[in-house]
């Protein structure tokens, strides 16, 4: 016999309506366990009426999961950027549930409102309100992670914490259904299925843990799902053909975290894909935005001014083969190959591109793709940690970290440098639809080639010589 919790849902004309999924959850307690419990109802009270809000470059389970926990503790789910990617879209709407409310369109959030931060506890990853606000300490009220406690994250009073070292952040927000023995309402049941088999590339990932994976069968059943298989396969491919229509300037920082060893400073892009192919095709382009984003990040947003020692020494793109449980690196430069032999000894070599210009002086075009060994496709616990461990040991290559040079020196080299060269050509401005950015200058939708003899004819004009056919100073 169905509860009558189960035939009021049943009974919801507009399933997909967060308002009533959070509502229908909250009905439990009183229907089907009207003992109280002093930890839960603490912790409920605790969090009650916060904003439930996942991290910038926002993925599926960040998502899902401040839906879940949202209905779970009586709180508002947001999203912190307005433009989901395509497997998000394909989840909500798989799941038939409404978009969250972007986070600075609730009243209040700019303001006095409270936060629980989930997928994410660093500064640099909240959403923009947070970034900005230093009292911001005030309001988060609580976390839900499955990342390693951020340094940078500080409050002025005790909050609720979960941090649990699991494949997906979606499978602590199903265990706290369980715990808190709250009813689970079947649309957000599916979503967070959805989540944790994105995070775990279905239970395939190093980082998936037997909670991840008892989790996925529980919630096959809550959520109606006959075949994980079969719907890890949909949502990946929805999110392949999204990544493809993006162009190179979506693919470098859509997914993009920067990590510090060393006085090195390292960015990491990632795709996830079911076929590499149509990513390489712009590998040429996909390189240029890689040495453009290592300019931007020495730019502050709020003053206009640029510091060129805050400025990346190396950005990777890795492209993950969510099919074949394999990764390959796209490499921008000279300095990139020194740390990836570092970082991957003994991984092949190849062209990312047929007929692919070399990006500098220190790199061959043979050296512009690595190709990593079965089983290597996660960030967090493999790309990261290598890249780390290079960065905080001997690591050499033939310049310093930025941040251990002098202005002076850094603006002397700019002058005669490729990097430099593509950013000013990318101030020259873009043009963007719903989903794809286009860079206005011709040069940047041209070749690596085109690029070279460019910075060639800038140095002879600099010198007063004939244009020479150099390779550019990497």
């Amino acid at each position: 016999m169905p509860t009558a919790l189960e035939e009021a849902w049943d009974s919801v004309e507009t399933q997909g309506a967060l308002d009533e999924l959070i509502s229908l959850a909250q009905k439990h307690r009183a229907q089907e366990h009207p003992e109280p419990k002093i930890y839960d109802d603490h912790i409920r009270k605790h969090l009650h009426g916060s904003i439930f809000v996942g991290h910038i470059n926002t993925d599926l389970d960040s998502v899902a999961g401040a839906i879940g926990a949202a209905a779970l503790f009586d709180g508002i789910p947001a999203i912190s950027e307005e433009n989901l990617n395509g497997e998000i879209l394909f989840a909500l709407k798989e799941c038939n549930i409404e978009k969250p409310t972007f986070v600075e369109h609730i009243p209040g959030a700019k303001d006095d409102a409270f936060f629980c931060l989930v997928d994410h506890s660093e500064v640099k990853q909240m959403c923009k309100i947070l970034q900005e606000d230093k009292n911001r300490g005030n309001r988060i009220r609580g976390v839900i992670d499955h990342h390693a406690l951020a340094e940078s994250l500080a409050t002025s009073k005790p909050l609720f914490m979960d941090l649990r070292p699991w494949g997906s952040m979606s499978t602590i927000v199903t265990c706290l259904y369980m715990q808190h023995k709250k009813y689970l309402p079947p649309q957000i049941a599916k979503l967070l299925l959805m989540a944790v088999l994105s995070d775990t590339l279905n239970l395939t990932s190093v980082t998936t843990t037997d909670a991840d994976r008892q989790v996925v069968v529980l919630l096959s059943s809550y959520g109606k799902v006959n075949d994980p298989d079969e719907m890890a396969r949909l949502q990946f491919q929805a999110k392949t053909d999204w990544i493809v229509n993006l162009g190179a300037y979506e693919m470098v920082r859509g997914d993009q975290k920067d990590f510090s060893a060393g006085g090195w400073k390292c960015g990491i892009a990632v795709l996830e894909v079911t076929t590499v192919e149509p990513v390489l095709a712009v590998a040429e382009s996909i390189i240029m935005e890689l040495r453009i984003l290592k300019k931007e990040k020495g730019e502050n947003k709020k003053t206009g001014e640029r510091d060129m020692r805050a400025e990346l020494d190396f950005a990777f793109l890795f492209i993950v083969d969510i099919v074949g449980n394999t990764s390959k690196m796209i490499i921008s430069g000279g300095r990139e190959l020194a740390l990836a032999k570092a970082a991957f000894p003994g991984c092949k070599l190849t062209e990312a591109q047929p007929g692919i210009t070399a990006p500098g002086s220190t790199i061959k075009a043979d050296e512009t793709l690595m190709h990593l060994g079965e089983g290597m496709v996660s960030r967090k616990a493999q790309f990261a940690p290598a890249f780390l461990n290079a960065m905080s040991g001997n690591f050499t290559c033939h310049k310093k970290p930025n941040s251990e040079r002098s202005l002076e020196e850094l603006q002397k080299e700019a002058e005669e440098d490729m990097n430099e060269l593509l950013y000013r050509e990318a101030q020259k401005g873009f043009s963007h639809n719903s989903v794809s950015v286009a860079r206005t200058s011709q040069l940047l939708n041209g070749s690596l080639g085109g690029a070279s003899m460019a910075l060639s004819k800038k140095r002879a004009s600099m010198s007063g010589e004939s244009s020479p056919q150099g390779s550019p100073k990497k």
